[in-house]
């Protein structure tokens, strides 16, 4: 036997070494490409949700801040009956609204009254936060507080509230 026949043609071997190599680089780019596609449409549903459920909470905190407006009479007062109406076809997330006894006490103060809140919104990309119904000079507004906000401001009324609580108890002694 002679060498020639044993002897591999190298040219054939490395062309098909680098088809080889260039298919499973190629196979690699589609991975990644397929996987930051995901990775992004993914990072944007969580966004989309993030925002329609912030939306849907402002949404509701305002159409019940609309109905709130109608029992404010022409003094521009306080309205004792804070409770929420059902809304049509919808549930409203109202956690908590002011009592009528709070919302005595408050009918005084001269500082923005949270009326009623939605309850807390989780979300993935930011703070997670409540549509806060906020009534001052006769007007019903509503925003978008995180949740370390509005305990901030909750206790602050809550503090106010304890103080012209007192103030209205006649000493007993």
């Amino acid at each position: 036997m002679n060498q020639q026949t044993h002897a591999k043609p190298t040219g054939n071997a490395d062309e098909a070494k680098r088809r080889s190599a260039r298919r499973r680089l190629s196979i690699l780019r589609s991975a990644i490409v397929l996987a930051v596609a995901t990775i992004a449409l993914f990072v944007f549903i969580l966004v989309q949700g993030d925002a329609r459920r912030r939306q849907r909470a402002m949404e509701q905190a305002q159409w019940h801040a609309n109905t709130l407006s109608k029992r404010v009479g022409e003094s521009g007062v306080l309205p004792l009956n804070l409770e929420p109406e059902p809304a049509p076809g919808r549930q409203v997330d109202m956690l908590e609204s002011l009592s009528r006894q709070e919302a005595r006490y408050l009918r005084q103060s001269d500082r923005r009254v949270i009326v009623a809140q939605t309850t807390p919104v989780l979300r993935v990309f930011a703070p997670a936060g409540r549509a806060v119904i906020f009534f001052q000079h006769g007007r019903f507004d509503v925003e978008w507080l995180t949740v370390s906000q509005f305990d901030e401001l909750y206790a602050q009324q809550q503090d106010e509230i304890r103080r012209l609580e007192a103030d209205a108890t006649p000493d007993r002694t």
